[in-house]
Order: C-alpha cells, then structure tokens, then sequence
C-alpha cells in the first residue's frame, strides 16, 4: 500500500539500550527508567496505570516487538496484513476499528491511541471482526506470538491487566449503544466525546479537560449512527450552550466530571484497578 514502510528489528537487545538501570537493581524493583525511543515506550505506559512492572518483566515485553510499519492516514491494516502480523500495537497515532456493514455502509467501533493493541479481539478469536484505519499518520509494531503469548504464560499479571483493560474497551462500546437507547442525539455526541478523551489520556499527557479530537464529523457519524450534518450542529450548539469550547482540534470541556453526570458516563478504565482486586 502506498505510503507504507516496514522495518524489522534485530534479534538482539538494542531496544533495551534505552533503559537506565541502577546498579545492582533487584529484578523485583520497578523499572521506572526507560524512555520513549523504546519500541513499546506507550504500551508500557498504559499497563503502568495499573500494575508495577519489573525489569524483567519490561525486558521480556520489549523482546517480543518484531518490526514496525508505518501507514499514512487513510491507510487501511486488512485481513492480508493481519494473517501475516496478527499482533499490532499502536506506537504513534490515531486508528481506528471499522466493519462494513451488509448495506455496505461502514461502522466504527473503537478508536485507538498510542499504546492500545490493535488487534486483540481478532488475536484471541482467530477471526477477523475488524479491519482498522489509520485516522493519521501512524507507526505499528508488530508483536511475535509466540514470545507474546510466553510473556502473558510467565506473567499473570500482565495477562490479566491487558484481558481487564480490552473489557474495559469492549464495555465503553457497550455503553455507547446503550446511551443511543436512553439519551438523546445531542447528549450522545457528549457522551462520545467523554469517551474519546478517557481513552486519550492513559498515555497522552493532555490536561484533564482537553481533548485533542482527531476524528472527521463523517467519522463521528459513523460511530453514533447520525449524520455528518447533524454531527456539525450538535457541536455547534454544545459550544454554544458553554459544554465544550474549541479552539482547532482541541476540545476544551467547561465541566468535565458534571458532563458525564449529565449523560451518565462511566470511565471504564478506571474501574480496572477494581477489577483487578476482585479477580485476585
């Protein structure tokens, strides 16, 4: 596909180069050191809302990277690509999930920052439920299975953080149709919004109250079953009512946490810390 760049890594510890390791550090204590020229720097991010990892563990992550494309906006990662790599994480960028549905319209399920595995789902099942698009320029890495799957076999921790925050996921998808039952079209592009920016900042940085919003008005359309134009006023009047300022791309919500009262969202991987406890 045009536009697309593939490069494999070595089979050797260069990613770990990056790693300042005190000396004598146990391998029990958390490796809080690596920096983001290491090919899994966001997915490391992500986890460590959650869990602590050691340095072995976050050695053992990054020896499973397997080489990187890069796929410019409106690139699309398909069935082809995926029998090849079935494991995808996002290194920089936005993408998203999409099916076409049986009237040929497209459906988007999830959006994904850096960090997020792509292809999870599709991984787990052995089945191709989702396609994904690149919404900007974006940079994967692909995962080797096998040494994947030894990593999740030799931490349990890991595994379950990773199997708790793709139900997590799947739960704001969840959410998102029930709030199409209950809430009214206005309130559900705020209730997508909400969404978006719970997502964005386990590993964006951004301040509490902003989002960067990436996605076309057509692309929000697609999510919530509306229309582009009907997309358009409603943004318009959430900033006209004072709910959202914008400015560009960047969203600024007036009253974060009384908006998800209004629309009744629920931070999903918020939860997760509280899953975890149950679980064990």
């Amino acid at each position: 596909m045009a536009g697309r760049k593939t490069e494999y890594f070595k089979p050797n510890n260069r990613h770990l180069d990056s790693i300042k390791k005190p000396a004598r550090q146990s391998t029990a204590t958390p490796a809080n050191t690596w920096t983001s020229s290491a090919p899994l720097f966001y997915f490391v991010k992500k986890l460590k809302n959650w869990i602590a990892l050691t340095a072995t563990e976050y050695s053992d992550l990054i020896l499973t990277a397997d080489h990187w494309t890069s796929l410019k906006a409106g690139d699309v990662l398909g069935p082809k690509e995926q029998e090849k790599y079935p494991l995808y994480i996002l290194q920089t960028g936005i993408a998203h999930s999409f099916t076409i549905l049986p009237n040929g319209e497209r459906h988007i399920s999830s959006v994904y920052y850096p960090g997020d595995i792509l292809t999870y789902n599709n991984y787990q099942t052995g089945r191709m439920i989702y396609e994904f698009g690149a919404v900007t320029d974006c940079e994967l890495t692909s995962l080797n299975p096998r040494k994947f799957t030894d990593v999740l076999s030799s931490y349990p921790n890991i595994s379950q953080i990773i199997t708790l925050s793709e139900v997590a996921r799947t739960l704001f998808v969840t959410d998102r149709f029930a709030a199409s039952t209950r809430l009214k079209a206005d309130d559900r592009v705020l209730h997508l919004l909400l969404e978006l920016k719970a997502c964005e900042e386990l590993t964006s940085g951004t301040a509490y109250d902003q989002l960067l919003l990436c996605l076309t008005q057509e692309q929000i359309a697609d999510m919530l079953g509306l229309t582009s134009v009907y997309v358009s006023k409603v943004l318009t009047k959430l900033e006209a009512d004072g709910v959202i300022y914008r400015k560009n791309k960047v969203i600024r919500f007036s009253e974060r946490s009384r908006s998800e009262l209004l629309v009744g969202f629920i931070n999903r991987y918020q939860q997760v810390k509280g899953w975890k406890r149950i679980a064990v």
